[in-house]
Order: structure tokens, then C-alpha cells, then sequence
């Protein structure tokens, strides 16, 4: 804003002619102090303040993720109902909290998207079995207790912090009524789960209100930061080391934090970062539409079109796995391209 200002001062457009002119001493003092201010930036971490925490709706991506990882379910609800990709402004990421509005038409898509879910596991795989049916009712434990195991343990990872007892009883309401109504245990157990999928604390990532306290900022809680990394690192939820460590209060610890950093790039589902972080720094999905004119690249198509994403992606995955340096972005002397690639 500054430059602008100096360079309209420079060129004389302002102030406009018809106003009062500065005299050459004021100009020249004001030309001075553009300057200085165009290259001054402010550095004291104790006047950056960022402000409260922002409220984010699970991108398209990392909501298919969760429900992945919550329960196991071999489906991607958002393209079972046709959910609409999440809109990108130009340079921006799709994680950009002012983009991911919740409307009502697309809150009607996650309630079907849940139908499709509990649908999916009225035959469940053994994974999903696994995730969802963590106790069994038998001699030593009854179906209501067996219920409310579940059911904590399900609040617990689909909320993404400790288990509340309202949000509990609530959805053991479901149960309850499910039961009433005849249904098996399974059943009444599944009955729990569209409440689940479609709650904001599942939907959003929702992040304590702190009062400042005068510094550069307040540090996050442990299970908010478990959520950061996961959603950074992997596009979706924490697994259970994360909120195991969280709930001990070691995740902020600085020596676990770099273990578990470590540990996650190392994970296969770190390829996320590369994929919905890198791609989108890069641009990478403007290559999707790219087509460069016939009369200077003749041979372009769409099998060369799909070797640059492949290069780009290869890349950045070997600087995550074979954990290279950042500079390598800079001034690799190696890639990845396979011949056509390489012919071109």
C-alpha cells in the first residue's frame, strides 16, 4: 500500500491537481517516509497478535478421511451424494477457513452422506467392525454398558477430545430408543452414528476462545494439537498415540512433539501432505486445464500432461520419506520422469 502511495506522489497524481499542493520540503519529507514505512517490516512476535481461534468446516478431502479413519467404512461419502468440491480463490488453499461455509444445501448432503455411512455398515468389514464394536455385551457385561463403552470411545475420536458426559447420555439416547423400538444391539448401536456425522463438533474444528494474554499469542491445548498436526500432516483425524499423548498432557512437550512429527511423515498417510498441501502450493490442479498452444508444443497430451503431475508428486513425496532438505526445492540435481517426460 505504501509502495502505491510513493509511486502516485512520484508520478504527481496525488494530490490531484486541483488541490492544495505540498511544497517541495513537505514532499520531500513525505517521499522519506513512504519510503521508510514500504520497507519496514514489523518483526516483534509481541505486537503480532493473531486473534481468537477460527471455527473450519472439514474440507472435502479431510471430511472423507475422518470418516475413513473413524470407522473404516470402504466409501467416500462425499462422492456418493455428488458434495461439491470446496471453492479455491485463486492463490489460496481449500483449507482457507473464510471459503468453507456451511449452507443448507450442503448440511441436506451430510445428512445423506450419513445414511450411506451407517448404510455401509450394516454389513461391516472386519476393520470397521473392529473400530466401532470395541466392547460386546456377554456374562460380565450388559448390553447398556456395553453401549455406553462404544459409544464414549466413538464421542471421544469423532469430536476429537475428551468425551463429554452430556454429548454421551445424549446419544445413548439414540440407543435407547432404537432398543425400545426392537432393534439388535448392532443395530441400536449404528443408531448412534448419523447424530455423530453430522454434529458440528464432527463437521467443524472448533477450537477453545482464550483471553489474551498480551503476547504473541495462546498456546492451543494439547488435543487441539493433536488436531493441528493430524490435519496437517494427514488430512484427518488423530490416531490413537496422538490422543493417548494428548490426553497425558505430553503432546506439547517439545522433545514428543518432534517424535511425533517424525513418526506421522513417516506414516502412509502423510502422502496427504503432499497431495493436498504441496499440489495446491505449487498449483499443481491448474494442470488439470492447462494446454499449452499446438504451434509451440505440438506433441503435448494428456499422457505428458499426467508424467508432470507424476514428477511433482513423486517429488515431494522422496523429500518427505527419504527426509531431505527443504532446500532441495531449490537446487535438486535429480527428478523424476518417466521417457516421454524425459523426451520432452
Amino acid at each position: 500500500l505504501w509502495k502505491r502511495a510513493k509511486s502516485r506522489l512520484v508520478d504527481g497524481d496525488m494530490p490531484p491537481a486541483e488541490a492544495k499542493q505540498p511544497t517541495a520540503a513537505e514532499k520531500a519529507k513525505l517521499l522519506a517516509y513512504l519510503t521508510a514505512a514500504a520497507a519496514y517490516v514489523d518483526c516483534d512476535p509481541a505486537r503480532r497478535a493473531p486473534g481468537p481461534a477460527t471455527v473450519r468446516r472439514l474440507t472435502r478431502t479431510e471430511y472423507a478421511n475422518t470418516v475413513r479413519d473413524l470407522l473404516g467404512v470402504p466409501i467416500n461419502p462425499g462422492n456418493a451424494v455428488g458434495m461439491p468440491d470446496d471453492a479455491i480463490a485463486d492463490g489460496h488453499f481449500d483449507t482457507l477457513a473464510a471459503n468453507l461455509r456451511l449452507s443448507d444445501a450442503l448440511m441436506d448432503q451430510y445428512f445423506a452422506a450419513a445414511d450411506k455411512v451407517v448404510d455401509k455398515l450394516a454389513s461391516p468389514t472386519p476393520t470397521a467392525a473392529k473400530l466401532l464394536f470395541v466392547a460386546r455385551p456377554g456374562p460380565k457385561l450388559s448390553e447398556a454398558d456395553a453401549a455406553k463403552q462404544i459409544v464414549t470411545r466413538l464421542v471421544r475420536r469423532a469430536f476429537r477430545a475428551p468425551p463429554r458426559d452430556e454429548d454421551v447420555a445424549r446419544l445413548l439416547g439414540f440407543y435407547d430408543r432404537a432398543k425400545a423400538k426392537g432393534a439388535s444391539f448392532d443395530d441400536a448401536v449404528r443408531a448412534t452414528l448419523k447424530p455423530v456425522l453430522v454434529s458440528p463438533q464432527f463437521l467443524l474444528r472448533i477450537e477453545e476462545d482464550r483471553p489474551s494474554t498480551g503476547g504473541p499469542g495462546v498456546p492451543v491445548s494439547d488435543h487441539e494439537l493433536a488436531v493441528r498436526l493430524s490435519y496437517f500432516l494427514w488430512s484427518s483425524m488423530p490416531d490413537d498415540e496422538l490422543f493417548r499423548l494428548a490426553d497425558a498432557g505430553q503432546l506439547s512437550d517439545p522433545a514428543t512433539l518432534r517424535t511425533q512429527v517424525a513418526r506421522m511423515l513417516r506414516d502412509p498417510k502423510a502422502k496427504a501432505l503432499t497431495e493436498n498441501f504441496a499440489a495446491q502450493w505449487v498449483q499443481l490442479r491448474k494442470l488439470a486445464t492447462a494446454r499449452p498452444t499446438t504451434e509451440f508444443f505440438p506433441t503435448f497430451n494428456a499422457t505428458l500432461k499426467d508424467a508432470m503431475a507424476a514428477e511433482v508428486t513423486a517429488f515431494f513425496d522422496h523429500l518427505r520419506t527419504q527426509v531431505r532438505s527443504v532446500l532441495d526445492l531449490l537446487d535438486a540435481d535429480y527428478t523424476f520422469a518417466n521417457e516421454p517426460l524425459a523426451r520432452h
